[in-house]
């Protein structure tokens, strides 16, 4: 059996969301490592609802941001080399 009901104007609304392989957990706050210029910046976001393999991200990034993907042993800062696709 198959139900179905209309989306609320809440779940209509688009939503920013990072892969969950770039979370990384500092001092009890959820971390991401932001690409700006060739270094990265770590930044303190506020996340929300889990989203298949992604996370939501309330506060902390906009839209457009790039992160990097599985930043074990980064620090702020750290210069890194970019591999283009």
């Amino acid at each position: 059996m198959i139900f179905s009901r209309e989306l609320t104007p809440e779940e209509l609304q688009p939503r920013l969301a990072v892969n969950k392989a770039a979370l990384v957990s500092r001092d009890g706050k959820n971390v991401v490592y932001q690409l700006q210029d060739h270094k990265v910046r770590e930044s303190v976001i506020s996340i929300g609802d889990k989203l298949g393999d992604m996370q939501e991200v309330q506060s902390g990034l906009k839209p457009g941001d790039r992160v990097v993907l599985n930043p074990k042993g980064l620090k702020d800062g750290a210069r890194i080399k970019v591999a283009e696709r």
